[in-house]
């Protein structure tokens, strides 16, 4: 399985629209950004939006959790290393 299969490009687009990360592709916006949450890392607000609208993480009063959607996902990451 890749990432792709889990989390299409077409919802990347829709969950990235309008939003300005400095030209970094998408894909490496989600990568690291999850990464950093599942390390107990803070992340900016639209990164947090983005990942909360693919279900990648789950976010309460002050914090943020990896979902299990986001824990294949880094799985997938890890294992394609």
């Amino acid at each position: 399985m890749k990432v792709e299969d889990l989390i299409t490009d077409n919802a990347i687009s829709i969950a990235f629209d309008n939003t300005n990360f400095g030209g970094q592709p998408f894909r490496d916006v989600i990568s690291e950004n999850l990464k950093n949450v599942s390390l107990g890392y803070s992340i900016g607000r639209t990164a947090k939006v983005c990942l909360n609208e693919l279900g990648l993480i789950f976010c309460y009063n002050h914090g943020e959790e990896v979902t299990n959607v986001g824990l294949k996902y880094l799985e997938i990451l890890e294992s394609s290393n």
